[in-house]
């Protein structure tokens, strides 16, 4: 298991709420680090901008050695997936959501989406967006929302199935 410094967890705050949110913690680490001088200056682009200044904020305080009392907020990867992976001991799931190689950054949505638009070979392409919706609630037993999202007797479906 990696351990972070609080400060770290801090850059991984930041990065984060820049958009930076799908790389290894490490390389949000990096990306702060590298800018740690001139942080407020990439607010303007920022993905959530009122977080990611928080965030900043919060920097400043801990480089002088103020408490911050700042609150790091941390999401899961496919985290309902991992669950019910841990649950029922299925591999493939704990694989594609991190809990097999936790150096690798696990994606699940990615994995289908990507698989879904290798499968319909270019002339229709599906967005991460609907594959994970489909996914993330096929996984809770539904059988409706991917029709709805792909249509009943597409490729798109077919491909969601075979992916």
């Amino acid at each position: 298991m990696k351990h972070f410094s609080g400060f770290d967890y801090l850059l991984i705050d930041a990065a984060n709420n820049y958009g930076l949110d799908k790389l290894p913690f490490e390389g949000r680490i990096d990306w702060a680090t590298h800018n740690l001088d001139c942080l407020e200056g990439h607010a303007e682009y920022a993905e959530t901008k009122p977080l990611f200044i928080k965030a900043v904020m919060a920097i400043r305080k801990a480089q002088q050695g103020l408490p911050t009392g700042h609150m790091v907020a941390m999401d899961g990867v496919c985290s309902g997936i991992q669950v019910m992976s841990a649950l029922v001991g299925c591999i493939a799931g704990a694989r594609s959501t991190g809990l097999i190689d936790p150096g690798v950054r696990a994606d699940a949505y990615a994995a289908i989406t990507e698989a879904m638009n290798t499968i319909l070979g270019g002339g229709l392409v599906v967005s991460r967006s609907d594959a994970k919706q489909a996914l993330m609630t096929t996984m809770y037993g539904s059988k409706k929302t991917p029709k709805d999202l792909f249509g009943e007797d597409t490729p798109e479906l077919a491909a969601f199935y075979q992916a």
